[in-house]
């Protein structure tokens, strides 16, 4: 929808579910090895719009959108990025079973980890506290009053409808109840018309959008 639209005004990007995966595996290294980031090639190709398909560099946008599996509960969350406040927004779906303080610790990895990737791909800069270097994690704050899932498994379709509200600037209005039926309904709806239109007008694929680089990268990893 952001790639395509001429109507969305935020300059956004996403994340995958590996990112979350490499964010939580840095986290519990980061505090003894200052180059757990350094050494971590693939995050360090998230920013820099290196890795996922057609992604866009954290450098030129002013949101990241963020798939979060907790690690603790089997359940999806979405966070919001927003690079020029600081601050992680977090979405949760099931609010009468997964309370704020369990978000805030299950995305401690994501508040503290995420400055030190930005500073340490020259995006951000750290801070000068007594002569040391002091990276300051993010701020993170739980939007409350938002459509809440009735089951323990609708919420994919909800992270994707928190998601599609936000770069539509229409989180306030997000209907609610939300029907889940016929969200599912207008997104395979949306897939296909996408898909139809790719193949009638024509259209460069992925694979030209990604850096030549990535590309050879990803053959290795096949080839093995």
């Amino acid at each position: 929808m952001v790639k395509y639209s001429n109507t969305i005004n935020l300059r956004v990007t996403t994340t995958d579910c590996l990112f979350g995966s490499l964010i939580r595996k840095i986290f519990k290294t980061i505090s003894d090895d200052d180059n757990a980031i350094a050494d971590e090639v693939t995050m360090l190709e998230y920013p820099l719009g290196d890795y996922m398909h057609c992604n866009t560099p954290w450098r030129d946008i002013d949101h990241v959108l963020m798939p979060i599996m907790m690690e603790v509960h089997a359940h999806w969350i979405l966070g919001h990025f927003d690079l020029n406040k600081k601050y992680l927004n977090i979405y949760n779906s099931y609010g009468f079973r997964i309370k704020d303080r369990q978000l805030l610790e299950d995305v401690q990895a994501f508040v503290v980890v995420i400055p030190h990737l930005l500073v340490n791909i020259g995006f951000w800069k750290s801070n000068l506290v007594d002569g040391k270097e002091r990276i300051e994690p993010l701020d993170v704050n739980i939007i409350q009053h938002l459509p809440q899932q009735q089951n323990g498994f609708d919420c994919g379709i909800f992270v994707i409808e928190f998601a599609k509200h936000i770069i539509n600037q229409t989180i306030e209005s997000m209907p609610n109840p939300l029907d889940c039926s016929t969200a599912r309904i207008n997104l395979a709806t949306q897939l296909f018309k996408h898909g139809f239109d790719k193949q009638r007008n024509g259209y460069d694929t992925d694979h030209d959008n990604v850096a030549r680089k990535v590309r050879k990268a990803r053959r290795l990893k096949r080839g093995n």
